[in-house]
């Protein structure tokens, strides 16, 4: 109510309306850029790190990664559903933490919820434009949900980059200046720990 009355009562109505709609579009745009790079944090940790036989995490997440770089289709014979059931789990405790502070926003709410999502798109990467249908194809072709071929860069050996897996824009900016590498830098002269090493095989 408080927003239609600042409406109504504002004296060029047009443009107020367009200046909130644009602000509203630029912090959706922010959102879904931060939901990219965070998916590709947690992507890089799994990958550089993750043992299988870590507690709890390595049967029900690092096993599973390895699996998808054995046998990336693997989980496109899996149902949507186990594509994100843990990422559900755990986006719906942090949006409960984040209530019970009383700081939930539509910003939080569609950062985690895009979060939620990265894996079925990383599953729609793998899947055939048939498999996908048109509407999906299209989605990946504008680059708001990462397309294919972006994707296929990450399956490369040594498989060391192109972690983020929601959209084709911020494995470019990341790779520009060399994060992934410069974070395994940083955790090698903080601990000691090197990255996992790859075993190679068929993509």
């Amino acid at each position: 109510m408080a927003t239609t009355l600042t409406f109504l009562q504002s004296p060029h109505p047009g443009l107020s309306a367009a200046r909130q709609a644009g602000g509203w579009l630029l912090q959706a745009t922010g959102c879904l850029l931060l939901a990219d790079f965070l998916s590709g944090l947690t992507h890089w940790a799994e990958d550089a790190y993750g043992e299988a036989t870590w507690p709890v995490v390595g049967p029900h997440v690092i096993a599973p990664n390895l699996l998808h770089h054995r046998d990336p289709r693997a989980m496109t014979r899996q149902s949507w559903l186990r594509n994100i059931d843990i990422p559900f789990v755990l986006g719906a405790l942090v949006l409960l933490v984040v209530g019970l502070s009383g700081h939930l926003t539509w910003r939080w709410l569609l950062t985690v919820s895009l979060l939620v999502m990265t894996n079925l798109v990383h599953r729609w990467a793998h899947q055939t434009p048939a498999e996908n249908g048109r509407f999906l194809a299209r989605l990946q072709a504008t680059g708001l949900i990462q397309s294919r071929a972006a994707h296929a860069a990450h399956h490369r050996m040594p498989r060391t980059s192109h972690y983020c897996a929601l959209t084709n824009f911020v494995n470019p900016l990341v790779e520009r200046i060399g994060l992934w590498t410069k974070l395994e830098a940083l955790v090698f002269r903080l601990t000691g720990v090197r990255r996992r090493a790859e075993v190679p095989h068929a993509a």
